[in-house]
C-alpha cells in the first residue's frame, strides 16, 4: 500500500534545482566576456535575493571599515541592513558601487565562469581582503536591559562558477585545505560538477563535504543557510568610530543663570 504521508526530498530538490537553474539563466548567449561576467554576477545576485530570507540584502560592492581601509571589489556581498545599516553610494559618470561596512557583512562570493586553481586562488585573495578589515561591536540597549556586545563571527567566503576544470573532487579538497584561515573558502560551487562546503573549524584539516550536480544549487543554498543560521545577528556597529573621521568642535553650554 502506497504511503502518501511522506515526501521524497531528493526528488523535490531536483525540481527546485531546475527552477534555480532557470533563475540563473545560464543558457543566455552573451558574446563579450566582460558583459557575460557582469550578467552572471547579477544573475547570482537575483538568485540569492530570491531564495534567501528577506532579512539578508545582496549586492556587489566594496567593504570598508571604521579605519578607512577597504576590500577589493566584491562580486556578491550578503549583508545586514537592520542592525548595522550604513551604506554609501559612490558614483561618477562611469563608475558606481556600494560601500558596505564590514560589521554588516555575512558572506562574500567571487563569481567566475570556470572553477580551476587560478580562480580558487583569486577568490581566496578576495576573501582575505574582506576578513582583514576591522569590525566594531557595541552593546545594544533594550527596553529594560543592555545586551553585551556581540562576539565577531567569521565571515563566510566562496566561489561561484558554471563549469569546472578540476574533475577530481580531491583536487578541489586539497586546495581548500589552506594554512591561512583568512584565505579560506567555505563554499565552492561548480554547477555542472560539484558543490563543496567546509563545515568545521580547522583541526588538522577541514571537514569538507560535497554533492553531485543534480543537487548542486540546492546544496549550496542549504549549506549557506546553515552557516548564516549559526552566525545569528551581526554585531551592532560602533557609529562613533566612523564619525571620528569628521572634524567637529564642541560648543560649551552657558550656565542657566546667565
Amino acid at each position: 500500500m502506497r504511503n502518501n504521508n511522506t515526501v521524497n526530498l531528493s526528488e523535490l530538490y531536483k525540481g527546485i534545482q531546475k527552477e534555480m537553474m532557470a533563475s540563473l539563466d545560464l543558457s543566455s548567449p552573451i558574446p563579450h566576456s566582460t558583459m557575460k561576467g557582469d550578467a552572471t554576477e547579477y544573475d547570482w545576485i537575483y538568485f540569492f535575493s530570491k531564495y534567501l530570507p528577506k532579512r539578508y540584502s545582496v549586492d556587489k560592492g566594496i567593504v570598508i571599515d571604521s579605519e578607512g581601509k577597504r576590500s577589493n571589489q566584491i562580486d556578491i556581498i550578503i549583508y545586514d541592513t537592520h542592525f548595522s545599516h550604513f551604506i554609501f553610494n559612490k558614483s561618477n559618470e562611469s563608475f558606481k558601487t556600494l560601500l558596505i561596512p564590514a560589521e554588516s557583512v555575512f558572506a562574500v562570493f567571487e563569481v567566475k565562469q570556470k572553477l580551476d586553481a587560478q580562480t580558487l586562488k583569486y577568490a581566496s585573495e578576495k576573501a582575505a581582503s574582506v576578513r582583514k578589515l576591522t569590525r566594531t561591536s557595541v552593546p545594544v540597549n533594550k527596553i529594560d536591559s543592555q545586551q553585551s556586545k556581540k562576539d565577531l563571527y567569521g565571515i563566510v567566503a566562496g566561489l561561484l562558477t558554471t563549469k569546472s576544470d578540476l574533475v577530481n573532487p580531491e583536487n578541489v579538497i586539497d586546495k581548500l585545505n589552506v594554512s591561512d584561515d583568512s584565505t579560506r573558502l567555505d563554499l565552492v560551487c561548480s554547477i555542472d560538477k560539484l558543490t563543496f562546503s567546509v563545515n568545521k573549524e580547522r583541526t588538522e584539516k577541514y571537514d569538507i563535504e560535497y554533492c553531485e550536480p543534480e543537487h548542486s544549487l540546492v546544496f549550496l543554498l542549504l549549506s549557506l543557510l546553515e552557516k548564516l543560521q549559526k552566525m545569528g545577528n551581526p554585531p551592532a556597529i560602533d557609529y562613533s568610530k566612523y564619525k571620528s573621521h569628521i572634524t567637529t568642535e564642541n560648543i560649551p553650554q552657558k550656565p542657566d543663570n546667565e
